[in-house]
């Protein structure tokens, strides 16, 4: 199906959107450092539920959704997605909990690689030359990351592998973002729930931690649903080299932020990648077919 320029304008405007919020979440996510990360995981994945809820109450989205649930292949693909992106959330909180920004970083500086991967082999998507080298350019960046800490961490390969297979499902759900984000947090909130319920931690949290909380739930829901509605306007290989986004911002906090130490390799990366992502900008102005 072609995609109109305003769309894909839109579907840009939105997926820089997520990116930009999700690469500064870490200077909120930092203020709950001394709450345990399966406490924050909990109350992001209920207080997000309960946005969606009301998304949905004020969108009068129900009657969708019941079908959705009628619907065993559509509702076992979101149940999947929600335990997917769980995942995903878990991963993330826990690295930033523990210290770990950089390996966060390194693991969504692979993710846009498979995502461009899984998009020719997927979607069977069509790349010129100029995207081709841009390709090359982007995995020798990450492959001097990777050969600076001798293997891939766990903690960056379950962020991209998760994401990217995340986003490659989402590319064909064909759903609005409200409903599908409704229903992927609803398949794990009674889990989250309990949990917090038998967690002896929650209720020793000040109003102060439970209202950090209460706004995780929101940072957590509006990028996702900006990132659901962007990537059914651009192609995947496009939202791919956006995600590139995320972890610069990312990395530039953990530098003058957090203090971490950025070495050699790590700015040769960057700069890899940030040519990489040049040439693919410049490839999208010179075709002729709209992306």
């Amino acid at each position: 199906m072609k995609i109109s320029n305003n769309q894909s304008l839109l579907g840009g405007i939105e997926s820089f959107s997520a990116y930009i919020i999700w690469g500064t979440s870490p200077l909120f996510w930092i203020l709950l450092s001394n709450v345990s990360p399966w406490i924050i995981i909990g109350n992001r994945i209920v207080w997000s539920c309960v946005m969606m809820f009301v998304i949905v109450l004020i969108y009068k989205q129900a009657p969708q959704i019941k079908d959705i649930f009628r619907n065993k292949k559509d509702f076992s693909t979101l149940f999947f997605c929600g335990w997917l992106i769980f995942l995903n959330w878990s991963i993330y909180i826990w690295a930033i909990c523990n210290e770990k920004v950089i390996d966060a970083s390194i693991g969504y500086y692979i993710n846009p690689l498979m995502v461009i991967f899984f998009s020719k082999i997927f979607l069977k998507e069509k790349f010129d030359k100029l995207k081709i080298v841009s390709i090359i350019i982007a995995a020798t960046g990450i492959g001097i990351m990777i050969f600076r800490f001798g293997t891939i961490p766990f903690v960056s390969l379950g962020l991209c592998t998760t994401f990217a297979v995340y986003g490659l499902i989402k590319k064909k759900i064909k759903h609005s973002p409200v409903q599908t984000m409704f229903i992927e947090n609803l398949v794990v909130f009674p889990f989250a729930l309990a949990f917090l319920f038998i967690s002896p931690e929650s209720y020793s949290i000040n109003l102060y931690g439970y209202i950090l909380l209460i706004c995780g739930g929101i940072i957590t829901g509006v990028p996702l649903l900006l990132f659901a509605s962007g990537i059914k306007k651009i192609k995947l290989s496009t939202q791919g080299y956006i995600q590139f986004l995320a972890p610069t911002i990312t990395f530039f906090l953990s530098k003058f932020i957090f203090k971490e130490n950025i070495n050699q390799a790590q700015i040769m990366a960057l700069f890899f990648i940030w040519i990489a992502c040049g040439i693919f900008v410049i490839s999208l102005f010179t075709q002729k077919k709209s992306v």
